[in-house]
C-alpha cells in the first residue's frame, strides 16, 4: 500500500512540475503578443457625460496592470461629446496604443442616445439616407484618428442583430448586403489596419456571413467560453481560428473575458479566483501570438449586472486585475 501511495505521489509531483516548467517556459519567451484593455465606459452604458477625471484614473489603472493599449467602445459617445483627440491624447501621454471597436447604430441619433432606437440596426439595409449619415459620421471618426500616431486600427464588427435573428440571417446571405458592409470597410480604410470581427451568433449564423471582402486585414476572434464553466475552451477558439484563417491572414483576438454573474452564455466563471487563472491561462496560451489580444472589458456592466470589468465600483483592483499585472509585469499582489 505504501509503495502504491508512493507512486501516487511522485505522478502527481510529476505533473506539477511539468506544469510550472511548462508554464515557465511560455512566459521566459519574448511576447509576441500585444495586450490591450477594452473600455466601455459605464457613464456611457447609462447614457451620462463623461467623468473625464475618473477616466484618465483608469487609464493609469491600465498602465499600472501592463497593457500595451486599450480598445474604445463607445466611439460615438466619445465623438459627440468632443472627446476623441483628447482620449488619444491621453493615451499617447502614457504610452498606450488606440484601437477602436465599430459598431453599426442608427447615426440620425445623437449623444445622449434614446437605447431602444440606437441600437436598431434594420436601417443599414432598409434606409440608404440612414447608412449615408453612418458613412459620413465613420469619414469623421477616421479623420481624427488617423491623425494620432499611437491609433492603430479598427475593428468593424459585422451587421447583425440576434433579436431579428432571422429577419437578418436572409439579408446577411444577399449581395446588398455586403455591397453595404464594402462601403464600411472602404471608408474606413484610410491607412490604419482593419479587421472584421463577429460577435457569439452561432455556427449558422456565422457560416452565412460573406468573407470576401478587399482591405480587410484580419479577423478578430470572440474568444469567449460558451459551453463549460472555468474553462477557457481553447480546443473551441483554435477551432474558431482555423475557421476564419481560411478567409483572412491575420487572426487577433478581439475579445475574451470572464465574468461571475449576469444572464449572458458566455465568459462564465465561477469565482473571482477562477476567473484570475482563466486569465493566467489565456495569456499563457496567446504568449507567442504575433497578435492583438483583448481583455473585455476594465469595468463591470452595471445595467446587465455582468462582472466581466477588472475593477469595482470605487476603482480599486479585483483579483482578476493582479492576473494581468502578474503575466505581463511580474509583479504579484
Amino acid at each position: 500500500m505504501l509503495r502504491v501511495v508512493g507512486v501516487a505521489l511522485g505522478l502527481i509531483c510529476l505533473l506539477v512540475f511539468t506544469q510550472v516548467y511548462q508554464e515557465h517556459v511560455v512566459l521566459t519567451q519574448p511576447r509576441k503578443a500585444r495586450y490591450y484593455c477594452a473600455f466601455s465606459p459605464q457613464d456611457y452604458d447609462n447614457e451620462t457625460s463623461l467623468n473625464q477625471t475618473k477616466f484618465l484614473n483608469q487609464l493609469d489603472i491600465v498602465v499600472d496592470l501592463g497593457f500595451d493599449g486599450v480598445i474604445l467602445h463607445r466611439v460615438e459617445s466619445f465623438y459627440d461629446e468632443g472627446l476623441l483627440d483628447w482620449v488619444l491624447e491621453a493615451c499617447d501621454n502614457r504610452s498606450l496604443d488606440v484601437m477602436f471597436a465599430i459598431y453599426y447604430f442608427n447615426r440620425t441619433l445623437h449623444f445622449p442616445f434614446p437605447k431602444d432606437q440606437k441600437w436598431n440596426k434594420t436601417g443599414f439595409m432598409t434606409s440608404d439616407a440612414e447608412l449615408n449619415l453612418y458613412v459620413e459620421w465613420l469619414q469623421n471618426v477616421s479623420s481624427i484618428a488617423v491623425a494620432h500616431a499611437n491609433f492603430k486600427g479598427y475593428i468593424l464588427f459585422y451587421v447583425f442583430q440576434d433579436e431579428m435573428r432571422d429577419w437578418w440571417k436572409t439579408q446577411i446571405t444577399t449581395v446588398d448586403y455586403q455591397r453595404r458592409m464594402q462601403l464600411l470597410i472602404s471608408t474606413l480604410k484610410t491607412g490604419k489596419p482593419l479587421y472584421l470581427t463577429a460577435e457569439p451568433w452561432g455556427k449558422d449564423v456565422i457560416q452565412l456571413l460573406p468573407k470576401n471582402f478587399i482591405n480587410v486585414d484580419g479577423f478578430g476572434l470572440q474568444a469567449y467560453n460558451l459551453h463549460a464553466i472555468d474553462n477557457i475552451e481553447w480546443d473551441y477558439v483554435t477551432e474558431q481560428k482555423n475557421y476564419w484563417d481560411d478567409w483572412f491572414g491575420e487572426i487577433h483576438i478581439a475579445e475574451f473575458g470572464y465574468r461571475t454573474t449576469g444572464e449572458w452564455t458566455h465568459g462564465f466563471a465561477s469565482s473571482e479566483q477562477s476567473k484570475a487563472e482563466m486569465i493566467r491561462e489565456f495569456i499563457r496560451k496567446t504568449w507567442s501570438w504575433n497578435s492583438f489580444v483583448t481583455y473585455c472589458f476594465l469595468e463591470d456592466f452595471i445595467l446587465q449586472k455582468a462582472d466581466f470589468g477588472l475593477i469595482y465600483d470605487n476603482q480599486t483592483l479585483k483579483i482578476s486585475a493582479y492576473a494581468f499585472k502578474e503575466m505581463l509585469k511580474n509583479e504579484s499582489s
